[in-house]
């Protein structure tokens, strides 16, 4: 009965005063939710070199969150990219994966190019290495990335202001 007697207080103190006259929240009040832990899987494929994903042994699909809110698929499997499409979802495939890979490590893709492009792509189109680039040629990125500069899929989330939030495996590993 004291808190709520408390709370009260405290709300009353504001009513009738002008706006500019209110009392400011304390910053603890202000502090954002706790980030949910990733599973172990999102930190082992994040910590996977982006480049060649889909010459892993197994396939996987990898539900990503991009900085806007919008969920985004990478997946190595056919089939469930497929699958996602028919249920309206953007499902990336290695390729496009490692255009979007070459335009981060080249500097030329951000939190907001990401948003354009995948709304651009919509559930059916297809993220052009040309459009990524954004008007730098293939061979120029090249140059500018260098041999030894590869990025892991998680620093390459990381730059684009997204995160993996789920990966599901489908099918054995098959080893060579």
């Amino acid at each position: 009965m004291a808190a709520e007697a408390r709370v009260i207080g405290n709300l009353a103190l504001d009513v009738g005063e002008p706006s500019g006259a209110r009392r400011h929240p304390t910053l603890r009040a202000l502090r954002p939710l706790a980030k949910a832990t990733p599973s172990l899987a999102a930190l082992e494929l994040g910590s996977l070199p982006s480049r060649g994903l889909g010459s892993l042994p197994a396939a996987f699909t990898a539900r990503m969150r991009g900085v806007d809110g919008n969920v985004f698929h990478l997946s190595t499997s056919a089939a469930e990219r497929e699958a996602l499409a028919e249920n309206g979802a953007i499902a990336l495939d290695a390729e496009e994966w490692e255009a979007l890979t070459l335009a981060v490590e080249a500097d030329r893709l951000w939190p907001a190019d990401l948003v354009q492009a995948l709304r651009v792509r919509g559930v059916t189109g297809r993220l052009g290495l040309d459009a990524l680039l954004d008007g730098v040629s293939y061979e120029q990125a090249m140059r500018e990335v260098g041999e030894g500069r590869g990025f892991s899929l998680g620093r390459v989330l990381e730059r684009v202001g997204a995160r993996i939030e789920d990966v599901s495996m489908h099918g054995e590993a098959s080893f060579p």
